[in-house]
């Protein structure tokens, strides 16, 4: 990570190879929190690039659990439920 620090503190734009690299250590937990918000500070100040953010979207897509907005959708109305449950009873 401190390698891409120093590249985004000098001003460089990351690679679609490094961004998506770097998602990929974030998803396996390879950095830690401090590391993380370091990056999106970085980013965040210079802005992220498109070949940025299609590095780390690449990366979402090939890792992530994918589901529609229904499922979403019924798994907070029921841990509502839960909840509500909780409190009542």
């Amino acid at each position: 990570m401190k390698k891409y620090l120093l590249r985004l503190i000098e001003g460089d734009i990351l690679s679609q190879e490094d961004t998506h690299n770097i998602m990929l250590n974030i998803i396996s937990e390879q950095y830690n929190e401090h590391q993380i918000a370091a990056l999106l500070m970085a980013l965040q100040t210079r802005g992220v690039s498109v070949d940025e953010l299609l590095g780390f979207r690449q990366a979402l897509l090939e890792t992530g659990d994918l589901f529609g907005i229904r499922d979403c959708r019924c798994r907070l109305q029921g841990e509502q439920a839960r909840k509500r449950r909780l409190i009542v009873g």
